[in-house]
């Protein structure tokens, strides 16, 4: 019996909608998921659903969650933030002082799924990674890649 080549495994992944029906399947369960924190709080607080989105995600999946800082503050801030998320390991989140620090991070960890709200990073890493949920109204035309208005709808 002849195996399939990685090419036709590859092309399984490029049907249409096939980030969200995963998601919605909770295919990413037991998954490494790389998640950005400003995808899920912005300086006025949590974004809708955010906080939900990573107990969900931290419940069920391996999370590592990325933040970048500029200032040592800020690290303490988001570790008060987060202390006490069920799942969440104190070692998986990741701090960095540059935007390229994310992409090192994803690369590294080589998630099954990364949310991000970033548009070039998105972008960039659709060559290397599986599954990528683009929060933010721009959309991104990659096969691998669906866009979101708002972290929340990663719930529904």
């Amino acid at each position: 019996m002849r195996r399939p080549t990685p090419q036709a495994a590859v092309s399984k992944k490029s049907e249409p909608d096939s980030v969200l029906t995963r998601i919605k399947n909770q295919t990413f369960v037991g998954s490494k998921i790389c998640i950005e924190w400003e995808a899920l709080f912005e300086s006025e607080g949590w974004k809708e659903k955010g906080k939900e989105v990573l107990e969900l995600y931290a419940n069920t999946s391996d999370v590592y969650l990325m933040c970048h800082i500029s200032q040592d503050e800020q690290k303490t801030k988001i570790l008060n933030l987060v202390r006490g998320i069920q799942g969440l390991r104190r070692y998986k989140v990741l701090f960095s002082t540059t935007e390229k620090g994310y992409e090192a991070f994803t690369r590294q960890i080589n998630p099954a799924l990364l949310i991000t709200r970033d548009l070039r990073l998105a972008e960039l890493l659709s060559r290397v990674l599986p599954y990528i949920a683009l929060v933010r109204s721009a959309p991104l035309s990659k096969d691998n890649v669906a866009c979101f208005n708002s972290v929340a709808e990663l719930l529904s």
